[in-house]
């Protein structure tokens, strides 16, 4: 990927990294501290699960993102669930 002048925009590639990243630190910096006080030795399990499931959503957030590129996140979503 190369950098452009002039080019403000956040191409969905970049998008999905960066929630990725973040999901990413999430999972390995917080939750097992919280979920060890709850669950105890089964936390694995739904850390693993947790984080199947959120990489999926990621994934459809930028196949829908590729498929509309001219509407941004916001107007993606206004025309995908018809609010005005």
């Amino acid at each position: 990927m190369k950098m452009q002048r002039g080019n403000d925009k956040i191409s969905t590639y970049q998008v999905g990294i960066f929630i990725y990243l973040t999901i990413l630190g999430v999972g390995i910096l917080t939750l097992p501290a919280s979920m060890a006080k709850e669950v105890e030795n089964d936390g694995w399990i739904l850390s693993i699960i947790a984080g199947i499931v959120c990489i999926g959503i990621v994934y459809i957030m930028c196949k829908v993102g590729e498929k509309f590129p001219q509407n941004g996140f916001v107007g993606t979503l206004r025309l995908l669930l018809e609010i005005y």
